[in-house]
């Protein structure tokens, strides 16, 4: 038995177990999970597979939920106690357990002590490593893991959902952000760069997909200055629509380990506006299809509106071009082979 232990199992996760799922019909695979925070319809149908919810805090053996101890244990994160549990009760029988880490490489001395602690509690209690692209690779590189040991495709949007929404030039000049409304998502610096870059007077707008803390102070924002749009959260179905109607995506994040919504907005066509501290933009942040700002530094974010009212129609055709090109080098289906792969090699 094939086991996905996923911290608040998100439905681009169900999308890729459901792949893997139909690229191997004869294993016998099962997801035991913790509810998302934000709640999405349908995983069961999509992963194709039975799915065990649990609470983190669960007390119980996995064989209690599963039926048996499964002898391939694939999880996510290091933290989820019940999960911990399982890997260790999955080891005991002889079992394999494979980490699923999205975490990113950013150089500092509190990635230093990080890379001790892994070498010290979590290095010997894992056969492989599955990260989402580069920086993922670099970190645990970082941490000391051999190069073989590790394999891309954690994530992934699904490519027939998000799809390009035609030459950027054509679509209105519509920035969009999608994601939570907190402050690790710098939402509300995003929202005043927008203001202080004056590109509304342009023709530009700003429009926000999510839900958070921060929502009511964004409203107030909204109120105030011409061109900023704020919209409630919406499942992936109705967000690939936004995506294709917009030029450009924004993601201001003060931290992100990797950022699928990036992927989804590359699938889509769109200029890319990202901060440095973005895991996914080694992958698919390239030269002509965006630009990279400072998410603390005000002035820069400034100088990245700035330039996107600046951009041409040769500008817009190469900015498509690219992020629909480096797009396609992330899939479901490079999941599926990763974890095969895992299997095979580890």
């Amino acid at each position: 038995m094939i086991c996905f232990a996923w911290c608040g199992f998100p439905q681009y996760a169900a999308r890729c177990v459901g792949a893997f799922v139909r690229k191997t019909p004869k294993e016998d695979v099962v997801v035991i999970a913790t509810k998302p925070a934000v709640p999405v319809l349908g995983m069961e149908r999509l992963c194709g597979c039975r799915v065990v919810w649990v609470d983190e805090n669960d007390t119980q053996d996995i064989a209690y939920h599963l039926g048996m101890v499964p002898d391939r244990y694939f999880v996510t994160g290091w933290a989820t106690p019940c999960f911990n549990r399982y890997r260790d009760q999955v080891r005991r029988t002889c079992g394999k357990t494979f980490q699923l880490i999205d975490n990113n490489f950013v150089a500092s001395f509190k990635e230093f002590i990080k890379s001790i602690r892994f070498r010290l509690l979590f290095k010997s209690k894992y056969d492989g490593y599955m990260v989402p692209g580069k920086s993922g690779r670099r970190l645990l590189r970082y941490y000391g893991v051999p190069d073989n040991r590790i394999f891309e495709g954690l994530y992934s949007a699904d490519g027939t959902l998000f799809t390009d929404g035609g030459p950027l030039e054509a679509r209105d000049k519509r920035i969009v952000y999608v994601g939570q409304f907190c402050e690790r998502k710098n939402v509300l610096d995003l929202c005043q760069a927008f203001v202080n870059s004056a590109i509304v007077e342009k023709g530009w707008s700003l429009s926000m997909y999510g839900c958070g803390p921060q929502k009511a102070a964004l409203v107030e924002i909204a109120v105030r200055n011409r061109g900023i749009e704020i919209n409630d959260f919406l499942q992936p179905e109705g967000l690939s629509h936004v995506y294709r109607s917009a030029r450009v995506f924004a993601l201001a994040s003060k931290e992100e380990h990797w950022g699928l919504v990036v992927h989804e907005a590359a699938q889509s066509g769109c200029y890319l506006l990202l901060s440095d501290r973005i895991g996914a933009a080694e992958d698919l942040l390239g030269l002509s299809n965006g630009a990279s700002f400072n998410p603390y530094d005000i002035h820069s974010m400034n100088r990245a509106f700035r330039l996107v009212a600046k951009l041409e129609k040769e500008d817009w055709l190469n900015a498509r071009c690219e992020s629909l090109s480096l797009a396609k080098s992330i899939s479901i289906e490079k999941f599926s082979t990763g974890i095969n792969k895992m299997l095979e090699l580890c």
